[in-house]
């Protein structure tokens, strides 16, 4: 019967010890909690008033088309007009911009290609949208599927 006092005690000595030792040392939890994930919205136009409605109703970041066919409307030759708006707005509104980077132009389409558009010209052009907007954009969409495209 001592015996098994002792033990119990000893036992409950141990775990206490146990207790304040973890207590005292900042012991952080083999889990952590996940971080919330960011609130994103795709927006019609990237205008001010479309960035300051996504902002206002709590999003983080929004995501943007980026139309080929209005940025190279024939080879090599760039309007980028719509989406440097599309980016002064944002920095106005504190939203990070996603680019959608879809609906390509006639010149590109081609019927031989497992995609609707040739993909040597759809590689120059997301290399021409990097290369000009590099780290201003939050992250960068491009098709994977031809179903998902905006190119009808």
């Amino acid at each position: 019967m001592v015996t098994a006092v002792i033990t119990v005690l000893g036992a409950m000595l141990l775990t206490w010890l146990i207790a304040l030792w973890f207590r005292g040392s900042h012991h952080q939890p083999i889990l952590a909690q996940p971080s919330a994930p960011l609130l994103g919205m795709h927006i019609a136009r990237g205008d001010a008033a479309h960035m300051l409605a996504a902002r206002e109703a709590g999003a983080e970041f929004v995501v943007v088309v980026f139309s080929w066919r209005d940025i190279e409307p024939v080879p090599n030759y760039f309007y980028w007009e719509t989406p440097d708006a599309a980016l002064r707005a944002a920095d106005f509104a504190g939203i990070q911009v996603v680019a959608r980077l879809d609906r390509p132009p006639q010149w590109a389409l081609d019927t031989t290609s497992p995609t609707p558009w040739d993909l040597d010209a759809y590689a120059a052009f997301v290399h021409h949208v990097i290369a000009r907007y590099g780290e201003r954009l939050a992250g960068v969409r491009v098709p994977l599927c031809p179903r998902t495209l905006l190119w009808r």
